[in-house]
């Protein structure tokens, strides 16, 4: 029988490049599907709030900077998710 402890052993074997090709795959294979861009309700580091590639899918919401760099996952339809404004 698997324990809690033997999921985290599994998740810090996996280093966080494999963890975004996975999500990365999801987008090629179209189970994410781009939606626009959009803001998130809180700001960048300089305190911008620049607009960010939204893609949908499977319950997740995986957001991009625009240059394609990973930003954050978010459960569809809950918390942070609820507040993007798409442009």
């Amino acid at each position: 029988m698997r324990t809690a402890s033997d999921d985290t052993d599994i998740l810090r074997l996996l280093s966080g490049a494999e963890f975004l090709a996975d999500l990365f795959e999801l987008v090629r294979s179209g189970r994410f599907k781009y939606k626009g861009m959009g803001t998130l309700p809180h700001p960048d580091a300089d305190g911008t709030y620049p607009a960010k590639l939204i893609f949908r899918g499977e319950g997740l919401t995986m957001v991009l900077k625009p240059g394609g760099e990973w930003q954050t996952l978010l459960e569809a339809g809950a918390g942070m998710d609820l507040r993007i404004r798409m442009l």
